[in-house]
């Protein structure tokens, strides 16, 4: 079955090419395996796998990961544009 999840999920990685991914909801259930198998599968394309967490416990992955992130994005950015400075 991981198999079948990473051949689905690997097409939207390759094409969107996220920063990271989250794996939440049922996903999450056998999230270790299938980042251990999705790592492999693009990483054996030549291709440097996004960052790719586990959720666990919650079906709403995007409603937590995602704020969480834009605020890491944008502390980067500043830090980057005071560095530059």
């Amino acid at each position: 079955m991981i198999g079948h999840v990473a051949q689905g999920v690997r097409p939207l990685i390759l094409a969107l090419d996220p920063d990271a991914v989250l794996l939440g909801g049922e996903l999450a259930e056998n999230g270790q395996q299938l980042r251990s198998v999705l790592t492999t599968q693009i990483a054996s394309l030549g291709l440097t796998p996004p960052s790719i967490h586990v959720v666990e416990g919650s079906v709403d992955a995007i409603m937590r990961g995602a704020p969480q992130m834009a605020v890491a994005q944008a502390r980067d950015a500043i830090a980057s544009s005071l560095m530059a400075e």
